[in-house]
């Protein structure tokens, strides 16, 4: 065998005894049932990647998808509250959700988890116990707002009317704290005057104390309407 035909030929057996570049999704990997917002640990193998080579980590299914990180092939793994992509929003709850990991650099070094998971609807991280709806509340008069809390944190309040929000009733307030005396009729604290009428309901948002977006479940309201009258 002549000089140029076994260069070649060593070049391509060379090539076909090197390891291959490859990136394995480990979990979740099929069969799980997870709330919207439950922590979850993705995890991967990889072999012959350098270790700060990028894998973009996507959420894919019939009913939603969508990237949800972008992190070091190296990590090997990182936790997701499940159903959460990276503009913040939530998966819609289904069945027949997968992962993806793709090597960003070289998007044929890929893999998906072997069988589908299921995202179910969120846990209640806060919920509003009162006013839920029927009251009708005097200006002037105190109502204590109280709620259940699953989680350490902060909470907000605020009033709406119909679809529309008012304002801020308080914000930052302990989530441990599980009641806030609002005083019927005060200014919001937008600067705004709380009117009277019909078709109020009080907002509660959650969020942790050292910042940060809300998970889904983070969030309740009245489950019906108030009025709010003259003393």
């Amino acid at each position: 065998m002549k000089g140029p035909a076994l260069l070649a030929f060593l070049l391509l057996a060379a090539a076909a005894f090197s390891p291959a570049q490859q990136v394995t999704v480990l979990s979740p990997n099929g069969g799980e049932e997870l709330a919207c917002g439950e922590p979850l640990v993705i995890a991967w193998s990889f072999s012959d990647l350098a270790g700060d080579e990028k894998v973009v980590i996507a959420l894919e299914g019939d009913e939603d998808f969508g990237p949800i990180a972008i992190a070091d092939v190296s990590q090997g793994g990182l936790e997701w509250p499940a159903g959460r992509k990276m503009d913040g929003s939530f998966a819609r709850p289904a069945a027949g959700y997968r992962i993806r990991i793709t090597v960003r650099a070289n998007e044929s070094v890929s893999d998906t988890s072997d069988g589908v998971f299921t995202l179910a609807e969120p846990l209640p991280v806060v919920t509003l116990v009162s006013p839920n709806g029927g009251e009708e509340l005097a200006t002037g008069r105190t109502c204590t707002v109280r709620w259940s809390s699953a989680a350490g944190g902060l909470v907000s309040l605020a009033l709406l009317q119909g679809d529309r929000e008012l304002g801020a009733i308080a914000a930052d307030l302990p989530s441990a704290g599980l009641r806030f005396a609002w005083r019927v009729g005060a200014d919001l604290l937008n600067g705004a005057s709380c009117p009277v009428g019909d078709g109020f309901r009080v907002a509660i948002r959650w969020r942790p104390a050292a910042g940060g977006a809300p998970p889904a479940g983070g969030e309740d309201r009245s489950d019906g309407t108030f009025a709010i009258r003259d003393e």
